[in-house]
């Protein structure tokens, strides 16, 4: 009754650590068992420790399963994050770029317009000279 009022993720371990022959120790030939329903039958108690035995592998398939799926979801939800962040990143680039290249462009337009003030006053000194 022990193991059967084990949790089931347990039931088999314990089923196994007990061995194959406990039920003939103890010479039990059926085993009640009160899950909170009343008492229940388990039936010969080697034949359900055999019945554990060899649904263990389908058990553990399933909670691998269940274990790769939620991998798989926590992958997905990292990608996610990842993209979310590469994106903010990438934005945040782009705005730094662009505002670099309006500054670049600014003082482009400041230096054009300078230059064009020398040469003009230049080109006016001349004029003044030579028109004496």
């Amino acid at each position: 009754s022990v193991v059967k009022a084990a949790p089931e993720s347990v039931q088999v371990n314990l089923a196994s650590a007990f061995g194959e022959d406990l039920w003939k120790e103890l010479d039990v030939g059926h085993v009640l068992f009160d899950s909170g329903k009343g008492l229940e039958r388990i039936g010969e108690f080697a034949g359900w420790v055999s019945a554990q035995a060899a649904l263990m592998p389908l058990k553990m398939a399933a909670m691998g399963a269940k274990i790769g799926a939620k991998s798989v979801g926590m992958g997905v939800k990292m990608n996610e994050e990842a993209l979310k962040i590469g994106t903010e990143l990438t934005g945040a680039m782009e705005n730094a770029r662009m505002k670099a290249l309006n500054e670049q462009v600014a003082l482009g337009a400041k230096a054009a317009e300078e230059a064009a003030k020398v040469s003009l006053a230049f080109t006016n000194g001349f004029a003044r000279a030579f028109a004496r």
